[in-house]
């Protein structure tokens, strides 16, 4: 009788293992989901100047932006926070080169889509701002 048993429990207890672990709270995956990936990004200045394309990365928990890279930035750690119900993302980072300028990315991700502001700020105080969309490639 005891080796019949054996298998039904284990059976039992897989079976209630599995569903335990996939009622796991969905915004903790969406959140880092609706971020994660690779991002086509349309900048444009706040006072009216000239679009620019962008690439933006989220991966391993580090952000980079293909221009501000080219400017010297280095990839960031970035904060994440789950939307309403956990669908989406806010996230910000800041962004720094070796010259003490800084670079404040602050958006809101959908999964698919992308919007927020950039400030750059350099050493000597002056800012300047933009806002940004992207798309997820």
């Amino acid at each position: 009788m005891k080796s019949r048993r054996m298998p039904l429990m284990a059976v039992f207890f897989c079976v209630l293992g599995c569903t335990v672990l996939s009622a796991a709270p969905p915004q903790t995956l969406l959140a880092r989901d609706a971020l994660v990936g690779k991002w086509k990004a349309s900048v444009t200045p706040d006072d009216g100047g000239k679009d620019s394309e962008d690439k933006l990365t989220f991966k391993g928990g580090q952000f980079t932006s293909d221009n501000e890279k080219t400017d010297g930035f280095d990839p960031a750690n970035y904060a994440d926070d789950p939307g309403p119900q956990g669908i989406g993302a806010k996230f910000t980072v800041t962004l720094t080169n070796k010259a003490g300028d800084t670079a404040k990315w602050t958006g809101l991700s959908t999964g698919t889509e992308m919007d927020g502001t950039l400030v750059v700020t350099r050493k000597d105080g002056t800012t300047k701002s933009y806002s940004f969309k992207a798309t997820k490639e």
